[in-house]
């Protein structure tokens, strides 16, 4: 795929998980110009320890990165929607990476299931 096909400040947007377990989670859409659109993360409530309800977020970790968080807590949707682009926009500023990921994805199992 050409890199000038991969530009990541195209929108994110949220997709409802339809699942009787899940209450308030989301995955998150990446669509991109003239490309399909791809699931690249997902953002929802979680039950932690002691019941305590948390939003999570996480961008799909198919490549690994050590250089900064991929995932974490925000008190609600709104703000784990901006962890979430703060920590794609810091994802993607690396072309190969980028590239790396889409390829990953589109051979993975459900990789463009965005629905």
């Amino acid at each position: 795929m050409a890199n000038h096909r991969l530009d990541a400040s195209q929108p994110l947007t949220l997709r409802r998980v339809r699942h009787p377990m899940s209450t308030d989670n989301y995955r998150v859409i990446w669509h991109r110009n003239a490309e399909p659109p791809i699931e690249v993360g997902s953002i929802g409530v979680q039950t932690g320890a002691a019941g305590r309800a948390f939003w999570a977020w996480g961008i799909d970790t198919v490549v690994p990165v050590r250089e900064f968080a991929t995932h974490g807590e925000a008190p609600d949707r709104e703000a784990s929607m901006a962890a979430f682009r703060e920590a794609w926009d810091r994802f993607t500023c690396d072309p190969a990476r980028l590239a790396l990921f889409v390829e990953w994805k589109a051979a993975s199992a459900g990789g463009d299931h965005s629905g």
